[in-house]
């Protein structure tokens, strides 16, 4: 299961930033921004290497695994060193 809509939003929460925040430094539209969490549309191959160093996590973490339901402090250890 993609788990990749539900988990850019815990991110950018995560991250304290607002969907335009995060678009903002990725160089799009927030719109396009919102695209993706909401499920509308998927990011390229590129964007997510930039989502990916934007939020400092692993593919398999950004991907695969469901965040919602962890805590900041969980979170915290599956982030990038």
């Amino acid at each position: 299961m993609n788990y990749l809509h539900n988990n850019l939003s815990r991110l950018r929460k995560y991250h304290n930033m607002t969907q335009a925040d995060a678009a903002e430094r990725l160089g799009i539209a927030r719109s396009r921004y919102a695209g993706w969490e909401s499920g509308a549309a998927e990011p390229s191959i590129n964007m997510l290497i930039n989502l990916r160093d934007m939020y400092k996590v692993g593919f398999n973490v950004m991907l695969v695994m469901e965040l919602t339901p962890l805590s900041d402090d969980e979170l915290d250890r599956l982030m990038k060193p």
